[in-house]
């Protein structure tokens, strides 16, 4: 699931849970949104504990797609996730079984999961 985040210059955006936490930790956000409304990092109660990609289960980290943003930002994202960013154009590349695939480049499927029809996706 995506969270849209609001950062320090009033850039809004939105990112997966695990950059969510690497946000905050980093102080590179001031807001972001949970499902009753927005969640101001400076005054309202936000989560403490580490959740990184090292921490992830390797287990878990094998059900989920590599990609890196148009930011060059990394990130592990489940099919239906990397389905919504190559429809938003926020993913430049993801990791496939044979090597990374470049968005622009290389033949992606659709993302409505139909493996018969290919596309060339444009950025």
């Amino acid at each position: 699931m995506l969270i849209h985040v609001k950062y320090s210059d009033d850039h809004f955006d939105y990112v997966s849970d695990r950059v969510l936490q690497m946000l905050i930790d980093s102080k590179k956000i001031v807001a972001f949104m949970r499902s009753y409304g927005w969640v101001d990092i400076a005054k309202d109660p936000v989560r403490k504990f580490p959740r990184t990609t090292e921490r992830m289960p390797a287990d878990e980290r094998r059900n989920m797609v590599h990609v890196e943003y148009d930011d060059q930002r990394y990130d592990y994202v489940s099919n239906s996730t990397l389905d919504r960013l190559l429809d938003a154009k926020k993913v430049t590349k993801f990791q496939r079984k044979n090597g990374w695939a470049t968005v622009g480049v290389d033949p992606i499927r659709k993302t409505k999961r139909d493996d018969t029809q290919w596309i060339q996706l444009k950025k």
